[in-house]
């Protein structure tokens, strides 16, 4: 490890954001000068490295708000596939069941959608396919995103998440009169207090 190193390992927790004003231990400071040679050195790799620091702090608030608003904005898309969802139920669903059918759109079939149950809490989606009076469950775990495109007929589905599980694609023929009903579905779970008032 190099001199930097150590004095950026040494000066990391000293500051938390550039709002604080920043103290330099003088042993980390003399290590630097040591290593720079004069002082103006000095000042362009103190600035660099609060530089980079500053930037690595910028970035990481920005991932934690993204993340947060990504969190509001999936209870959304969870209510609204609940919604599309229950307005399927005895209704077409198009999707191709297994790994290697999965993407190969003209592999996919047309079952039942008889029933299923979907978690925010624990990142889940079952659902319960029927064709020619065969049962077919199929779940999704860990889901960490969902998007939509609805033609006003069929609503197109992705489910993503995290390889290798990677991302699964489906069709609802939904009940457009269902979808504008004020009927709950009894069938999502946005908090953990949901989950645990049914017996699954």
């Amino acid at each position: 490890m190099s001199v930097f190193d150590d004095f950026v390992d040494g000066i990391k927790d000293i500051y938390a954001s550039r709002d604080r004003r920043v103290r330099i231990p003088k042993f980390l400071y003399d290590q630097l000068h040591e290593e720079a040679g004069n002082e103006d050195e000095v000042e362009n790799l103190l600035m660099a490295i609060l530089s980079k620091r500053f930037q690595m702090l910028d970035d990481q608030e920005r991932e934690q708000q993204e993340d947060a608003q990504h969190q509001i904005d999936l209870v959304e898309y969870y209510e609204y596939l609940d919604r599309y969802l229950f307005a399927t139920i005895n209704r077409n669903i198009t999707i191709g069941i297994t790994n290697e059918l999965n993407g190969r759109e003209t592999s996919y079939c047309n079952y039942t959608l008889k029933d299923y149950r979907l978690s925010k809490v624990y990142r889940t989606l079952k659902l319960d396919l029927e064709r020619n009076e065969e049962y077919y469950p199929i779940s999704f775990y860990e889901i960490i995103d969902i998007k939509f495109n609805n033609n006003g007929e069929r609503l197109k589905t992705w489910i993503y998440m995290p390889h290798p599980m990677k991302n699964w694609r489906f069709y609802l023929d939904f009940d457009p009169n269902i979808v504008g009903s004020t009927t709950k579905s009894g069938r999502i779970f946005l908090t953990k207090e949901d989950y645990n008032s049914i017996n699954l």
